[in-house]
């Protein structure tokens, strides 16, 4: 039994860092006729229990003209691949089921939404006028469950990455403040349009 828990422990592993690895990869830049994008931030949000999720937003440009900005989201669903499994021996079963070699199958969903211009433009601003030492940041926290934020900024060619646990440190509050409310604007987004498909 013991041997069966630390094989379905390492199985679950490789499954989440995959899984994860997809939440980080997102989508491809959108192709519009006519148009070209630019990926301006990606947003992952990892809690210890919940679906994990990733935004990305994009600025679609005519020319060089801003005409809009689109947001990407890739789930993974945590809670839906957990429950899957009951015991150790029907865990195993389910976990086996869905490798195939080193190979895994997370189960994923994908959302686009079309965020407020004004709140995105607002956002990007205050993260560009931010300055970040590039010393190890003063805070220094560590837990084992709670919620991990990563905020990437850049297109793929050169970016920057801020990562931290529950709360950023004190020279990233701003970038802290800047996730969450993007997080909570798409999010509602999604709900919305939820909500309209349901009506």
């Amino acid at each position: 039994m013991e041997q069966d828990d630390q094989d379905w422990q390492h199985r679950w592993h490789r499954l989440k860092n995959h899984a994860q690895a997809e939440v980080r990869r997102g989508f491809l830049p959108p192709f519009v006729k006519g148009h070209r994008s630019e990926r301006l931030l990606r947003i992952v949000y990892l809690p210890s229990f919940e679906d994990a999720v990733g935004w990305e937003l994009f600025e679609v440009r005519e020319g060089d003209t801003p005409a809009s900005v689109l947001a990407h989201r890739t789930t993974w669903r945590q809670e839906q691949d957990l429950r899957s499994f009951g015991g150790p021996q029907d865990r195993l079963a389910a976990l086996r089921h869905k490798f195939h070699g080193d190979a895994t199958e997370p189960t994923l969903a994908y959302k686009s939404v079309t965020p407020h211009l004004g709140l995105v433009r607002d956002a990007t601003a205050r993260l560009a006028a931010m300055q970040v030492s590039l010393r190890n940041p003063s805070a220094k926290s560590m837990g084992c469950d709670g919620d991990s934020y990563e905020l990437t900024l850049g297109d793929f060619w050169v970016e920057v990455t801020l990562r931290w646990w529950e709360e950023p440190p004190a020279e990233w509050s701003e970038a802290g403040a800047v996730t969450k409310t993007l997080l909570e604007h798409l999010e509602g987004l999604v709900r919305e349009v939820k909500e309209a498909d349901n009506a």
